[in-house]
């Protein structure tokens, strides 16, 4: 598509929107997990012009990055503040090599939010084996009673619930114009999805995207709800702290990994100079053996004196 206007880029933004409203909501909280800075009707343009776009960035952010946008890239125009045009390129777009997609870890994943509940939150998580079968979470003023019976996924998600829908209470929305009339419930699902599908959580059954799907279509929420989520998550201090953590166990795995692939290498050096001291010492022996005369028997001496 070649460079738009700022005019068609604001028109073709509420086509994006209607859109997604009607069949994409699942590429656009995708795209909007993966760039959060980005307004709703920002990601609803950058999917009309590109609908498989994931990781967007200008070109002065990427040439930061030390990566290149590919000569010829046409970019994808979104509307700045005072209508200014923002030229943006996808990752496919640059030179970057792309990573293939990793395993799913929940479980690590939720290590890292149990971590960031503990150190980051004031809250004191307890892993309880006692609470009645179907509940996820239980608060007592700071202390977080956590359902271990649920499994690592549904205890992820349950978290992630109680703390936006908690905070988000505490939001005065009156502040922000465009959030006006947003559904609180809806928006905590639409966080919930994305942040669950960034970190590897399958959501279903209790979170499915048709679901969600048929909420946005007939919800005259829909718009603000969205904005007040990609709000939410672009500058809620549990995103950036679960990241962190995430990362700090995904590197602490890779050294656990580093250290075993080195102990098998040690172990492989060892039994390579077992089978090399082996080989030597026989060969040296089958020199010995070759050098050693043969011994004369007594009737060889007496004849030879005779001679």
């Amino acid at each position: 598509m070649a460079k738009l206007t700022v005019e068609e880029a604001e028109r073709i933004s509420q086509l994006g929107l209607f859109w997604v409203q009607k069949q994409n909501l699942e590429q656009f909280l995708e795209t909007a997990a993966n760039n959060p800075e980005l307004s709703a009707k920002d990601i609803c343009a950058v999917l009309i012009q590109n609908p498989y776009a994931s990781y967007l960035k200008t070109e002065r952010e990427w040439n930061a990055n030390l990566n290149q946008v590919k000569s010829g890239a046409e970019p994808i125009t979104i509307c700045g503040e005072n209508h200014i045009p923002i030229y943006l390129y996808d990752v496919t777009q640059t030179d970057m090599k792309l990573e293939q997609p990793k395993e799913r870890q929940p479980e690590k994943s939720y290590q890292a939010l149990l971590k960031v509940l503990e150190h980051k939150s004031g809250v004191t998580p307890v892993i309880s084996q006692t609470m009645r079968q179907g509940e996820i979470v239980r608060v007592d003023k700071n202390i977080w009673y956590i359902n271990e019976k649920c499994g690592s996924e549904l205890c992820f998600y349950g978290i992630i619930v109680k703390y936006f829908s908690d905070n988000l209470k505490r939001l005065d929305i009156s502040e922000y114009e465009r959030f006006q009339g947003s559904d609180l419930v809806l928006t905590v699902d639409l966080l919930a999805w994305m942040i669950c599908k960034k970190y590897g959580v399958r959501t279903q059954p209790y979170l499915v995207m048709a679901k969600l799907q048929k909420q946005i279509e007939e919800s005259a929420a829909a718009l603000p709800s969205l904005e007040l989520a990609l709000f939410v998550l672009s500058s809620a201090d549990l995103m950036q702290d679960l990241h962190s953590f995430y990362t700090e166990n995904e590197r602490q795995a890779q050294l656990e990994c580093n250290a075993r692939e080195e102990q098998r290498e040690q172990e492989k050096a060892r039994q390579n100079e077992a089978i090399i001291e082996k080989m030597v010492e026989q060969r040296v022996q089958a020199a010995m053996q070759q050098r050693v005369p043969k011994k004369k028997s007594f009737f060889q001496h007496i004849f030879r004196r005779r001679l």
